[in-house]
């Protein structure tokens, strides 16, 4: 005789019993149940590269991106060869950017949830820290009309806080994607984003061929008026893009 016992109650059974219930067990076979839709299949890729909204959220990540690759790769040369700051100065006024934009990534997050527990909607708590950001980027554009350290740091720091406040563009997934493809549409996010550090460097070289950094900083600017274009208009509202199986099984 077996004594089982719980919480709150004792069942008392047999050998026989217990035996009996462990056969059962053993026989119980948990249906296996094949989600298509969460597949790599043709039809999903068509899903998230045929969207208007999906190519809203690429569009700014490269755009984004752009703005990130500048600073980690062109920033410094364009300190020193452009603006003939000493390698000892560039790396203490590189810095201050930096911060801003550590800074703006902070911000971001707590404004965005600030502005949701004060009961404001999706459409303005999650995209306005992400369009302020972006045209806070085209401030960037401002050190190519002054020749005063002081506010050239000044107009690529609030660039770059501009460009941390939009990294909270990776909400966008969780809100617009499939609930089945949101894995699939955030690594085709984050793919066409990488694209940024790939091109963004190459066309910046070119564009910086003669030494002018100007053509470069506008370039920059125009990738932040790009993505803020992308998120107002493409993106539009904020609505989960739906499979087509989805909607059949609402009709």
């Amino acid at each position: 005789m077996c004594f089982t016992a719980t919480r709150k109650t004792i069942v008392v059974l047999t050998k026989a019993e217990l035996d009996h219930v462990s056969q059962d067990e053993a026989k119980v076979v948990e249906p296996v149940v094949e989600d298509n839709e969460s597949k790599l299949t043709k039809e999903n890729l068509k899903i998230v590269f045929s969207n208007q909204k999906l190519w809203g959220i690429y569009i700014g990540q490269f755009c984004l991106g752009g703005t990130l690759i500048f600073f980690l790769t062109w920033f410094p040369t364009y300190l020193v060869e452009y603006r003939g700051l000493s390698f000892i100065k560039s790396g203490f006024l590189a810095s201050i950017p930096f911060i801003a934009a550590f800074c703006g990534v902070l911000i971001s997050g707590f404004f965005s949830d600030f502005l949701v527990r004060k009961g404001v909607s999706k459409e303005v708590s999650r995209k306005a820290p992400m369009i302020i950001g972006m045209l806070l980027s085209m401030f960037i554009i401002g050190a190519n009309y002054t020749d005063n350290t002081t506010l050239i740091i000044t107009f690529l720091s609030i660039a770059f806080f501009g460009n941390g406040l939009s990294s909270i563009a990776w909400i966008f997934v969780s809100l617009l994607a499939p609930k089945q493809l949101i894995g699939l549409v955030g690594g085709c996010m984050n793919a066409v984003g990488s694209l940024a550090g790939v091109i963004v460097p190459v066309v910046i070289g070119f564009l910086v061929t003669d030494g002018d950094f100007r053509p470069a900083l506008f370039f920059i600017a125009s990738l932040a008026c790009i993505g803020f274009c992308s998120y107002l208009f493409l993106v539009g509202k904020i609505e989960r893009v739906t499979l087509p199986s989805d909607k059949s099984k609402a009709v």
